[in-house]
């Protein structure tokens, strides 16, 4: 990596890293990637942690991916765009918690996030079938 000038410690190569494992459905690396990453005592960014989310929420692993959200509040990292919240939301309801998707809405509110249709929409139909 490093003779065609990428630093294999940089976020923008982790980015690439975990979303590729995400995308394979390779959960245990990914964790274990991250973890690496910590012990490296590099500082994930908010794609990082939005990557980690939905990963997995794909993989149905709903906890691990509350616990990711909870961890990026309280590093104080704030998500970029809206798609992390959006995703979350969408996952838990999917997934049966709606009281956890209401939770996420909630907190995003807090932090001035503007909800979209499709927000609204996913969150209605988590309502209607929970």
């Amino acid at each position: 990596m490093k003779e065609y000038g990428l630093n294999p410690g940089s976020n923008s190569v982790y980015n690439v890293r975990i979303d590729g494992l995400c995308k394979l459905t390779r959960t245990m690396e990914v964790k274990d990637l991250y973890r690496e990453m910590l012990l490296k005592g590099m500082k994930p960014n908010w794609v990082i942690y939005y990557l980690l989310i939905v990963g997995f929420c794909k993989e149905v692993m709903l906890e691990e991916a509350k616990r990711m959200y909870e961890e990026m509040g309280k590093k104080r990292v704030v998500p970029g765009e809206g798609w992390c919240y959006f995703s979350l939301i969408h996952y838990l309801c999917q997934g049966g918690d709606f009281e956890a998707a209401m939770g996420v809405y909630k907190d995003a509110m807090g932090k001035n996030w503007m909800p979209g249709f499709k927000t609204m929409k996913v969150l209605v139909n988590g309502l209607v079938n929970n």
